[in-house]
């Protein structure tokens, strides 16, 4: 029981500090750049760099990696990278498709990702949906019952609506929602977050936090 016990303690601490590592990465908005050398890496592994330069496809319409890579595009890098971890987190691990980012992922916060993996396992109906799905259940709890449902009791007469993780409101809320928005989340989750405005050219006088 003592060496289960030591094991446990052992496993919670590891895992404690790649969260906090993982959090840090979220915040700092630095995880992707982080992801980028090693992703490569394994990308370069699979397909020759120095021939492929050569060989660029114009008519393809979504752009491949190394493109993204010759072309200096950092933004460009961060979306692909970003776009296959989140299919990562969500997808079933036996597919094929991102198994470049799914390595990177394990080597990076390997018990995270075996904890993602059994989450994943627990449903045998839902399987690789549950992730997902628990995940969308508590970003529409934050958004409806926390952000929105509090704001409105603050301000009786403010218009909100949502669309996915942001909220729309008129310019002369938007700048209170946000600070209310980032404030609130951040008391939940135990980590602070940021949040963006956008103006939405189609309504000039609503603006989205998000």
């Amino acid at each position: 029981m003592s060496q289960l016990g030591d094991i446990s303690k052992s496993w919670y601490q590891e895992f404690t500090k790649e969260l906090k590592s993982f959090k840090e990465h979220i915040y700092n908005d630095t995880l992707y750049s982080e992801m980028n050398t090693p992703f490569f890496e394994s990308y370069n592994k699979d397909n020759n760099f120095s021939n492929y330069k050569n060989n660029i496809s114009s008519k393809k319409k979504k752009k491949t990696f190394y493109e993204l890579v010759i072309a200096n595009d950092i933004e460009g890098q961060r979306k692909y990278l970003k776009k296959d971890f989140l299919a990562v987190l969500n997808a079933d691990d036996n597919v094929s498709n991102f198994k470049r980012m799914r390595n990177v992922f394990k080597n990076m916060f390997p018990i995270i990702y075996e904890v993602n993996k059994k989450i994943k396992e627990l449903d045998d109906n839902s399987k690789h949906k549950l992730f997902s799905q628990l995940v969308l259940q508590k970003e529409s709890y934050l958004v409806l019952d926390v952000v929105c449902k509090e704001f409105k009791e603050k301000h009786k007469d403010c218009k909100l609506i949502t669309l996915h993780d942001c909220i729309i409101t008129t310019s002369e809320f938007k700048d209170e929602l946000q600070e209310f928005m980032e404030t609130r989340i951040s008391e939940i989750l135990k980590i602070k977050i940021n949040t963006k405005q956008k103006c939405l050219s189609c309504l000039p006088s609503i603006d989205m936090a998000s």
